[in-house]
């Protein structure tokens, strides 16, 4: 029974009204057991009687500075009277009654933080009272479970089962619907609620702190890609199926894989996953592909002809390979009879037989006029077509 002068400092000190004081009735319950035990014995009472959740303590899971520990809970009984509940194990009343944890009535003994005698050794509640860095909260059917702390509704859903958690809609928290990005905390009552229709995402990573739950999320994630991969796979090659022969042709003279980074895919099984994910897109990449493998091919005959002109167009003169060009002063590209002029900056020039500067050079350099035989010829015909 609460005292005569604890009754009076919580009505003056506190202002609480007489009538609103509900621990004037108090049962300590002293457990054998582990923590666990303490949580087991405060779901039974849940069961039996209705308790007031504004005047639920745990200070097992979140110990008061000084460092005690238990939990204190305030249910109504019998006649409609209220009752204050302290559960706690052997070790945590120990330390309670004897450590620098001392209960209220033991409160006159305190003189600035320090013991008055020898009666009672400071103890190092540091060293004893350790956190396990576990949560505790309640299944609705009152069952017990242990997570990690700062786990989420999400990481009890793995924890409960892998199908739970992987079609994990939200959770009820005290009877509340939350999402399931909500932390959870000791002595919660947790449901986990469900849909058929929601399935794992890469974003749920960002919310699950158990290494149980990221597993089971990567393996899923891992299991849908390998299954879209395949089915899109075929469904490209039936829609290519599909395709006029020219495009079919131009698809197949190419490797796909020089062609999916320009879609923004790193690698075919992306590429192919996504198409599986979303079969509506596989005709518009088939197109975007196509027009990629032509633009492509063009590029690739290009820069064919490109090093094939850049061959032909050195001309050996003398041990000396000279890379050849038109000149401009007779527009020698448009001419049929042509001959060539050696010059220190430029190379091998071709110019008219007709031109004014060339009948100028070569009466004044004429061993660097150069006549053009058929072979060269040819290949300057063949420039000149290029061109």
């Amino acid at each position: 029974v609460k005292s005569v002068s604890s009754v009076y400092r919580k009505i003056n000190f506190r202002k609480v009204p007489f009538e609103e004081i509900l621990d004037l009735l108090a049962i300590r319950l002293i457990l054998r057991g582990g923590i666990e035990s303490c949580y087991k014995v405060l779901n039974h009472i849940k069961d039996k009687w209705r308790i007031l959740p504004e005047r639920l303590k745990d200070y097992i899971a979140k110990p008061k500075g000084n460092g005690y520990r238990s939990i204190h809970l305030v249910i109504e009984g019998p006649e409609k009277r209220f009752f204050e509940i302290q559960i706690r194990t052997f070790d945590m009343h120990q330390i309670a009654e004897k450590g620098e944890a001392i209960h209220w009535h033991y409160e006159n003994l305190i003189k600035k933080g320090i013991l008055e005698g020898d009666k009672f050794k400071p103890i190092n509640n540091t060293e004893i009272l350790k956190r396990d860095n576990r949560v505790y909260v309640f299944t609705p059917k009152g069952e017990l479970i242990s997570i990690k702390e700062g786990a989420t509704g999400l990481d009890l859903a793995y924890k409960i089962h892998t199908e739970i958690g992987h079609h994990c809609l939200g959770v009820k928290i005290n009877g509340k619907f939350t999402n399931f990005k909500q932390k959870l905390k000791d002595c919660d009552t947790v449901e986990i609620v469900v849909s058929n229709k929601i399935k794992p995402s890469k974003d749920w990573l960002k919310y699950v702190v158990t290494r149980n739950a990221r597993e089971k999320i990567k393996s899923y994630l891992k299991t849908e890609e390998r299954k879209n991969y395949n089915k899109g796979l075929i469904l490209f090659e039936q829609e290519k199926n599909k395709l006029p022969p020219l495009y079919k042709r131009i698809l197949n003279s190419i490797k796909i894989s020089n062609l999916i980074e320009n879609l923004g895919f790193s690698d075919e099984v992306k590429f192919f996953s996504a198409i599986g994910e979303n079969e509506r897109k596989v005709r518009k990449f088939l197109f975007k592909l196509v027009e990629l493998a032509k633009n492509l091919k063009e590029l690739e005959k290009r820069k064919s002809i490109e090093d094939e002109v850049i061959e032909e167009r050195l001309i050996e003169i003398k041990g000396f390979n000279y890379d050849f060009s038109f000149a401009k002063c007779c527009m020698a590209i448009n001419s049929e009879d042509l001959v060539g002029f050696i010059s220190r900056e430029k190379g091998l020039r071709i110019h008219n037989r007709m031109c004014k500067n060339f009948n100028q050079l070569s009466k004044k350099y004429p061993h660097r006029v150069f006549n053009l035989n058929e072979e060269i010829k040819r290949r300057i015909l063949k420039y000149k077509n290029i061109k």
